[in-house]
């Protein structure tokens, strides 16, 4: 696992990702809170595959 930094541009975030050699996909994970308390985490398995 690699983490990266976010950056925001208006109401989006972007990140940029380095590929691993030999990597065939990329999978993504992430996590928001606030101070309410609230939270979500979400996991995308091989959300696109690499040539």
């Amino acid at each position: 696992m690699v983490k990266v930094d976010l950056d925001r541009d208006g109401y989006a975030w972007k990140a940029d990702i380095e590929n691993s050699m030999g990597a065939t996909s990329v999978s993504l994970r992430t996590s928001a809170w606030y101070d309410a308390g609230k939270s979500i985490k979400q996991e995308v398995i091989k959300v696109f595959g690499l040539k």
